[in-house]
């Protein structure tokens, strides 16, 4: 059963088409897929330093994993994942951690569908994109 917080990101794209836009003009293009590899890589170690911090009860650590969280998924247009990191963020502050816990639960499906959106995208042929069919706005 999917958790509650992942029932309230059904609406949130996983992508911004806008965000996604920008970045394959701004970057060049070979570099892209190990951008993409980066990111998944580097976020899969914040959320593992959360679930540490969970164990601890570290809400500033928490917090800040978030938010670095956050900024790197605006980054990417990964708007679904920049909107639970967010919430995760805003329930560290309210010392939550049966929410934060419920939004780790959808963040790691999150992350997941978000490579493989953007993998999509960056593979994909410009025009049109090409790519199947991704969730963005």
């Amino acid at each position: 059963m999917p958790s509650p917080a992942a029932n309230e990101n059904a609406y949130v794209p996983i992508l911004s088409r806008i965000v996604v836009e920008d970045l394959m003009h701004d970057v060049s293009k070979p570099l892209l897929p190990d951008l993409i590899e980066s990111f998944v890589f580097h976020a899969s170690s914040r959320l593992q330093r959360i679930r540490d911090a969970i164990a601890r009860g570290d809400f500033p650590t928490i917090k800040l994993e978030a938010e670095t969280l956050t900024g790197t998924a605006d980054t990417f247009g990964a708007s679904r994942l920049s909107d639970i990191t967010y919430r995760m963020g805003q329930a560290a502050d309210e010392r939550d951690l049966m929410r934060i816990e419920s939004l780790l639960n959808a963040v790691c499906p999150t992350l997941q569908a978000t490579a493989k959106e953007l993998r999509q995208v960056f593979a994909a042929p410009e025009k049109g994109n090409g790519a199947s069919n991704p969730q963005w706005t």
